[in-house]
C-alpha cells in the first residue's frame, strides 16, 4: 500500500499545478522562463528520452515491488543514482506550495520504501523464492 501511495503522490505532485492553475504562480513562472537560456534541440531529445527511460523504470518498479520481485528493488535503488543527474539539467522549477508538499512526501516516502525493502523483515519476501511470499492462505 505504501508503493501505491508514494507513486500516486509522486504523479499528483506533477500534475497538480496544471489541474488547479494559479494565476500568480504562472506569472512566476513565465518570468523564471525569460530568465532561462533557451534549451537547444539537443538537450530536449535526451530530456525525453531520459523521461521516457524513467517511465518504463517506474512502472516495473511499480509492478515489481508490489509483486516482491528482487531485480525491482535493485532497479529501484540503482534509479536513485542514475536518475540523479536530471537535477542538473532541469534549472529552475517554480510550484505551487502544495504541489511542492506533495512531491516533497512522496521523496520521504521514497525513503522509507528503500529502508523497508533493504533494512526491515520485507526485505525477506524479496530473497524468498516462493510464489506466494506473504505465505500460504
Amino acid at each position: 500500500m505504501l508503493v501505491v501511495f508514494y507513486f500516486l503522490l509522486g504523479i499528483i505532485s506533477v500534475f497538480f499545478d496544471f489541474a488547479f492553475p494559479n494565476e500568480t504562480l504562472d506569472l512566476v513562472i513565465a518570468y523564471e522562463e525569460t530568465l532561462e537560456t533557451d534549451w537547444s534541440d539537443t538537450k530536449w531529445f535526451f530530456m525525453g528520452g531520459f523521461a521516457l527511460l524513467a517511465v518504463i523504470f517506474s512502472f516495473y518498479i511499480f509492478i515489481g515491488l508490489l509483486l516482491f520481485w528482487d531485480s525491482a528493488r535493485l532497479i529501484y535503488l540503482i534509479g536513485f543514482f542514475i536518475f540523479m543527474p536530471v537535477y542538473f539539467f532541469t534549472g529552475v522549477i517554480v510550484s505551487s506550495a502544495t504541489g511542492q508538499a506533495l512531491f516533497d512526501i512522496s521523496s520521504v516516502l521514497s525513503g522509507v520504501i528503500l529502508a523497508l525493502i533493504y533494512y526491515s523483515p520485507v526485505k525477506s519476501y524479496f530473497t524468498e523464492k516462493t510464489t506466494n511470499p506473504m505465505g500460504d492462505p
